[in-house]
């Protein structure tokens, strides 16, 4: 079985630079661009997943950080969000956010991330805050039922205008249809 160990992010200047490997999107609009900065602008991004054969590299799940804050151009500025690549490369204001790997809890697994989407909706399908996400009764999460997510971000276009985009994965413990 293949894994996610992690993901790649891939800048580019061009629709036409879109990586044929770059992780789907399926959308309830006719929108089902894979570009994370599609009708916002700055860079293009799209996010290309790294696959292993070793369970014990992959991946558990993802978080995405919205920094919310301008980027310190200085070179010793916060070295932790520095290491991560930048979904709003080029877009203005110059903020951060980024998508992060799950810290790996042995008490209480996840599952080995197998397949990863981006959802695009002109609607709110999941609430914007963490808590909305995780609460998996929500009758709003049918992101999650429907596509038997183990888990799934919250908006990574909120307040930046554009439709809503969320990034989900199945597991080895809940690999969906």
């Amino acid at each position: 079985m293949s894994y996610i160990q992690k993901l790649n992010v891939v800048y580019g200047d061009s629709e036409t630079q879109e990586p044929h490997d770059a992780i789907k999107c399926f959308s309830t609009t006719e929108e089902k661009s894979r570009d994370l900065n599609k009708g916002i602008g700055g860079k293009h991004v799209w996010l290309v997943p790294v696959w292993t054969e070793d369970k014990n590299l992959a991946a558990e799940g993802f978080q995405f950080v919205d920094t919310e804050w301008k980027v310190d151009p200085r070179p010793d500025s916060d070295e932790q969000e520095r290491k991560f690549p930048n979904l709003r490369e080029g877009c203005e204001p110059d903020t951060r956010a980024y998508i992060r790997l799950f810290p790996v809890d042995p008490e209480f697994p996840k599952g080995k991330v197998i397949k990863a989407h981006l959802f695009r909706s002109e609607e709110d399908v999941l609430g914007h805050t963490v808590a909305d996400v995780i609460n998996f009764q929500n009758p709003k999460n049918h992101l999650l039922s429907t596509w038997g997510l183990a888990g799934v971000t919250t908006d990574i276009n909120r307040q930046r205008g554009g439709s809503y985009l969320y990034f989900g994965w199945n597991t080895d413990l809940a690999p969906g249809p």
